[in-house]
């Protein structure tokens, strides 16, 4: 496993989360341009959105969302309650652009991949000792990952797959432009919903 490429794939993943904040309390305003978007194939589309979901991507960006608005000054000067209001906002937000972010991510990283590069990588992300080492360099892990859980197959698969070329340019040159503009929306719904509820207890 070609753990640079690894730990750049998920440092890249959670500097994007955080991008658009510094935030503030009061009204936010983004401005998405719609662009037409080319055609890209389906079936890849749905293969690399699997692949994401199996490395945790979501949770992790939710996660390092989370920390970035917890640390904005205006977000620290509030109370415990407020806080965790507002992070529990930004989570439920993230969670409903879920689709639109894998979707995203996925459209614009599929097409240099051949079907069966993309596949390979698939086999790789459902081996459950990576996916404890995506939570592991978030530091969300229950538990250090333990290379012991791997069966026979998941073992050759984790070093034949995992040192392969491609893999190493799936996660050493993976776009993430498409998540900036999601968490940018989520952050401004999730502050909306905050201050409406605060103007609501008076």
């Amino acid at each position: 496993m070609r753990i640079p490429s690894f730990r750049a794939f998920l440092a890249v993943l959670a500097f994007v989360a955080v991008a658009p904040l510094p935030v503030t309390a009061g009204a936010v305003s983004t401005t998405a341009a719609t662009a037409a978007m080319p055609a890209h194939d389906p079936a890849k589309i749905a293969v690399v959105a699997q692949i994401l979901d199996n490395l945790q991507t979501m949770k992790i960006a939710i996660s390092a969302g989370q920390k970035s608005l917890l640390a904005d000054p205006t977000v620290a000067r509030m109370s415990i309650p407020d806080q965790v209001l507002l992070s529990n906002l930004f989570a439920d937000e993230m969670t409903k652009r879920h689709d639109e972010m894998m979707n995203g991510l996925a459209a614009d990283n599929s097409d240099r991949f051949t079907p069966e590069q993309l596949n390979n990588i698939l086999t790789y992300s459902r081996i459950g000792y990576v996916q404890a080492l995506c939570l592991d360099a978030a530091g969300l892990a229950p538990s250090p990952p333990d290379p012991s859980t791997m069966t026979t197959q998941e073992a050759q698969d984790f070093m034949t797959i995992g040192n392969a070329d491609y893999t190493a340019d799936f996660l050493g040159n993976f776009s993430f432009t498409a998540e900036t503009a999601v968490v940018s929306e989520a952050v401004t719904a999730s502050i909306q919903r905050f201050v409406a509820l605060r103007g609501a207890r008076g």
